[in-house]
């Protein structure tokens, strides 16, 4: 079986397997950022932000900026205003790949993680 060529003549799984490491490095490049800025936030806001609600939405910004910015991901929500962000939800992950947690993040949803 012939691999795929892309149209300047380079195997589609050479292509794919750049566009995975630059995905992977813009990740790695968003945490390296985020993670002092999340820390500087968790010591100005924990003596009036009780639930932590400014460090989920900026966590939720981080996820929207990771999910928009690799180019090995495309993401159409379906079902957004069925929920009632006013009464609490239950949303089940089955974990089948590594952005289960983005994606629940990137709803902007007050959300807390319960692991079995």
């Amino acid at each position: 079986m012939k691999p795929r060529i892309n149209s300047i003549g380079v195997p589609m799984s050479i292509i794919f397997i750049l566009l995975s490491i630059i995905s992977w490095l813009e990740v790695l490049i968003c945490f390296i950022i985020f993670i002092p800025i999340q820390a500087i936030l968790f010591l100005l806001t924990s003596p009036f932000d009780k639930h932590k609600k400014i460090l989920h939405y900026n966590s939720s910004l981080l996820c929207i900026i990771i999910l928009t910015i690799c180019p090995l991901i495309q993401i159409q929500y379906e079902g957004r205003k069925n929920v009632n962000r006013k009464k609490p939800s239950v949303i089940v992950m089955n974990h089948q790949s590594v952005l289960d947690i983005l994606l629940i993040f990137a709803l902007f949803f007050p959300a807390k993680m319960i692991a079995k």
